[in-house]
């Protein structure tokens, strides 16, 4: 029996296992990284007691951040839905993340 066609078959399986997720953030998602964190914010302020925010202006600025990336909503969520399928790179998703939020929040403190 020919074991090469096997061993080609077995080579193929692991290089596609092995190159299933890649180490880190690419810069397609690193630039969803301010997007997230300002749309995080902008959720927090539309839920705070007393906020001013209606859910028609909140839809709208939303609608503007999304657009800085050229993303609609369902195109965002689908693009941080495959980002937690590693947990690897939504961990350092979210690092960057939480640097971005204490980045921004230390510029606005006097």
């Amino acid at each position: 029996m020919n074991k090469l066609p096997i061993l080609f078959l077995l080579l193929l399986a692991t290089a596609v296992g092995c190159s299933g997720t890649p180490d880190s953030l690419s810069a397609d998602n690193a630039r969803l990284v301010p997007v997230y964190a300002e749309l995080l914010v902008l959720r927090e302020q539309y839920q705070a007691p007393g906020s001013q925010l209606d859910s028609l202006t909140h839809r709208r600025k939303a609608d503007s951040l999304l657009a800085t990336v050229s993303l609609t909503q369902e195109e965002f969520t689908t693009k941080i839905t495959e980002l937690g399928k590693s947990q690897k790179l939504f961990q350092e998703f979210q690092q960057q993340v939480r640097m971005y939020l204490d980045k921004t929040k230390s510029a606005q403190t006097p």
